[in-house]
């Protein structure tokens, strides 16, 4: 498992940590914690599950990679005591998303490291912290300078060599999807020409935003399915209602009926 350099010595209590079981016994497993230089925690078979078990088998083997929950923190001893308890799968899925891009930034790192000879916490401490400061993570500012241009990386790195030089690894080893989310929609109308009325506001919305590759489908009548793109799920979310209220209004225009039942928010 690669090792990540560490912006603080110790997780935080309640922090979720992704941990790799080292080893288990019945009463309780080690855990090391690649996010914090493989520290070692220790999982206790209360913390193991949400139902009663006789051995922490039962629940993790060797070489398992979960996401835990840091439940006791002791720096002077080093201690670090995690959980498997109170985790939900909304929150388990964020946190491996979360993994997988810190793992590609360290992977740009390394080779950066590697080429031009510098030191991977010195990388650390010039360009991820920085831009976590600044941009909340560092992945979301490699993929903002995608879009924007290497000025995203300026603003928060000052040296410009260094920019240079990361913003051709960005462009090289990173390439942005998007991300489609879609709406059931329910549209009718009561008047003799309610087909056309239909169309008419199908079409208007279509050719709005058809350079953001929309797409409707029509489904079985009074279903159509509706949906759009962008680079994280959060604006795409944000454009797929804006897209479904304006299409309730353009309703109410034509005497259309529209009603509409967005995705489950992440």
């Amino acid at each position: 498992m690669e090792k990540l350099i560490p912006r603080s010595e110790f997780p935080k209590v309640k922090e979720l940590v992704i941990g790799v079981v080292t080893e288990v016994f019945p009463e309780f497993a080690y855990v090391e914690l690649p996010e914090y230089g493989c520290k070692k925690a220790m999982l206790h078979i209360t913390e193991a599950s949400e139902k009663w078990i006789k051995s922490v088998k039962e629940v993790v083997k060797e070489g398992d990679v979960r996401v835990f929950r840091v439940v006791n923190v002791n720096p002077q001893r080093g201690y670090i005591d995690v959980s498997l308890r109170h985790i939900n799968p909304s929150q388990e899925r964020r946190k491996f998303l979360e993994w997988r891009r810190k793992l590609k930034v360290h992977s740009i790192l390394r080779v950066l490291a590697e080429k031009h000879g510098y030191e991977l916490k010195e990388l650390y401490e010039k360009v991820v912290w920085p831009l976590e400061d600044k941009y909340g993570e560092a992945y979301a500012a490699f993929e903002e300078a995608l879009l924007k241009g290497k000025q995203v990386l300026e603003e928060a790195i000052p040296d410009k060599e260094l920019v240079e030089r990361l913003y051709a690894e960005i462009s090289h080893r990173l390439s942005l999807q998007k991300v489609r989310l879609a709406a059931e929609l329910n549209i009718y109308c009561l008047q003799p020409d309610g087909i056309e009325r239909i169309k008419r506001v199908l079409l208007t919305i279509y050719d709005k935003y058809k350079q953001d590759n929309i797409e409707i489908k029509y489904i079985s009548a009074p279903k159509y399915r509706i949906a759009v793109e962008d680079y994280d799920y959060k604006s795409c979310a944000k454009k797929l209602e804006a897209v479904c209220k304006e299409l309730v209004e353009l309703g109410k225009q034509e005497g259309v009926f529209v009603s509409y039942s967005l995705p489950e928010k992440k």
